[in-house]
């Protein structure tokens, strides 16, 4: 982020971008949209003034593409999905408005994770949520209308409808899925698969779902041990019904104590299911997940074991289209800090690796707490992350998101503090731990370093950390 930070906040730059955030006065259309037609159908744009002020632009977008893809095919692929626009317009309006910085936060969230309901009809052991009954507090149909309202009224890129169980609540979840789609944003629900058949299935994908995504917690017995009896074969299930309905499917992967040395082989049954997309997830001990914490919390071999199968499968999927593994935002800082002990290790006393090595940091912002994604609770109460309920930053509708965003204090503390994640650790900007871990729950330390931690105070591999103990 130091080379955004570096250039694309100048005044110069903001000048650059004003242009494509202003409609056209001939056509009525931001000229940003008209540079993403533009770019993706390779023909003349309609109205001539658009065309002439995009032109130069397109030309830049083209050749930078180019140096870093090296395939346009590729790049097209990119710029036709539903929600490029906004992400764009995002982008450019972070620019325009001199919002960017260390660390980088953009104009709108990129992604929001919306709780629906708090109703399950299962009772998962490890539910952060502790989801099952109805909460009091959950907002009407009409109260997620007005938030809907709020979510398109900015470029939020991703929403991912959760909760619970979102199909619980099946009629309002299918309206706000086509009506999200219709602005263009791209949305994914979440869900353990039990109530997926193929008329349910058909309805998501006629609303326009962007993906559904199931929840696979290890193989068939710790899967099970969790979530039930038949969970397992019931999400494998729920992932064939779903890719025969032409749904982009993907499967949430909760790496923890069962399931460690099983994620090769987890990823692969999904896959062979119909599976488009692996998360890694990382277990976080709320909710109920604080009486299995013993249980399923991982030492520091056991995290460097599902470490090494994670690097693995990554590598394998980074050249496909058809295969995609991606790193959740409370997975992906560990794993970063992990991969820089193993460089540094590897390194030893090779004075450029060395010196390279020290601007890691600055390659990347870790926990997107608060800084790129936030959580709105089935009441409505909007926090920086759902692993972070204590840190209430407003309650929607009532307040507007976007005017929370920029200045909530319990979103200015945590960008505030974003160097001084773990105590000021060296791998703050690329790690920052899981804030959540560290909080636990407010009883512990926002800036604390995150109990599962794989590295020790001088940067060098735990030989085998301790899993946290359940307060």
């Amino acid at each position: 982020m130091s080379i955004i930070t570096r250039y694309l906040f100048r005044p110069f730059a903001r000048l650059l971008v004003r242009p494509l955030l202003a409609e056209c006065p001939a056509c009525g259309v931001r000229r940003y949209e008209q540079l993403v037609d533009r770019l993706t159908s390779r023909a003349p744009l309609d109205c001539r003034r658009c065309a002439w002020i995009t032109g130069g632009y397109a030309r830049g977008v083209l050749l930078f593409a180019r140096l870093v893809t090296g395939d346009s095919a590729a790049f097209d692929g990119f710029l036709r999905k539903s929600h490029v626009k906004r992400s764009l317009g995002n982008f450019l309006t972070t620019i325009a408005r001199g919002r960017g910085g260390t660390p980088f936060v953009p104009d709108a969230p990129i992604s929001v994770f919306w709780h629906i309901t708090n109703r399950c009809d299962k009772r998962c052991a490890h539910c952060y949520a502790d989801s099952g009954a109805r909460d009091a507090a959950e907002l009407d149909d009409a109260g997620l209308r007005a938030i809907l309202r709020q979510i398109v009224a900015v470029p939020v890129s991703a929403v991912i409808l959760t909760g619970g169980e979102a199909l619980l609540r099946e009629a309002i979840v299918l309206e706000l899925i086509a009506d999200l789609r219709r602005h263009g944003a791209f949305t994914i629900l979440t869900t353990h698969g039990g109530l997926i058949d193929p008329g349910r299935a058909a309805a998501l994908k006629q609303r326009g779902l962007g993906e559904l995504v199931v929840s696979l917690d290890g193989d068939e017995a710790g899967h099970d041990r969790l979530r039930g009896p038949g969970s397992f074969r019931d999400a494998l299930r729920a992932v064939r019904i779903a890719a025969d309905a032409g749904l982009q499917v993907g499967v949430n992967i909760m790496m923890n104590a069962l399931s460690f040395d099983r994620i090769d082989s987890m990823a692969r049954a999904a896959e062979a299911a119909g599976a488009m997309k692996i998360y890694m997830l990382d277990f976080v001990p709320h909710g109920r997940g604080a009486a299995v914490a013993d249980e399923l919390q991982m030492t520091g071999r056991q995290r460097a074991r599902a470490f090494e199968q994670v690097e693995t499968l990554l590598a394998e999927r980074a050249p496909s289209r058809d295969r995609w593994m991606q790193t959740s935002a409370c997975f992906s800082p560990l794993l970063a800090a992990w991969q820089y002990a193993v460089l540094r290790r590897e390194a030893r006393d090779d004075p450029w690796v060395r010196r390279w090595l020290t601007r890691f940091p600055t390659l990347g912002q870790g926990c997107g707490a608060g800084l790129n994604m936030c959580s709105i609770a089935v009441n409505g109460e909007l926090t920086p992350c759902f692993h972070l309920p204590y840190m209430k930053a407003g309650r929607l509708p009532e307040q507007n998101l976007h005017e929370l965003w920029h200045g909530a204090p319990a979103f200015v503390r945590l960008r505030q503090a974003y160097a001084r994640r773990c105590k000021g650790c060296a791998l703050a900007r690329v790690c920052g731990g899981c804030r959540g871990r560290a909080a636990d729950g407010g009883r512990g330390d926002l800036l604390a370093r995150d109990p599962c931690c794989p590295l020790a105070p001088d940067m060098s591999l735990i030989a085998d950390q301790q899993p946290i103990r359940a307060a």
